[in-house]
């Protein structure tokens, strides 16, 4: 069984406006979102976002869904 390499991907630093959350979610919400950007692999290059928005037009409750959808709107912008 051959291993994956590691992915690259690094953020330097993640900001999220979410009212209503309280500081532990916020913290959940951040690790489960590395762990998805995590799963999706090796990118090619060293990308650079230096800001995306995202607005969601019906928020998820559920904090693993909300993390999934952050997730793949970063990797569709990278």
């Amino acid at each position: 069984m051959t291993e994956c390499p590691a992915p690259n991907i690094k953020i330097d630093r993640l900001a999220l406006d979410l009212p209503g959350f309280n500081p532990a979610d916020a913290g959940m919400l951040a690790l489960l979102i590395a762990r998805h950007l995590a799963q999706a692999g090796n990118t090619a290059s060293d990308i650079s976002i230096p800001r995306l928005n995202i607005i969601l037009a019906t928020p998820d409750t559920d904090l693993d869904i909300l993390a999934r959808r952050i997730a793949g709107a970063v990797l569709r912008r990278a």
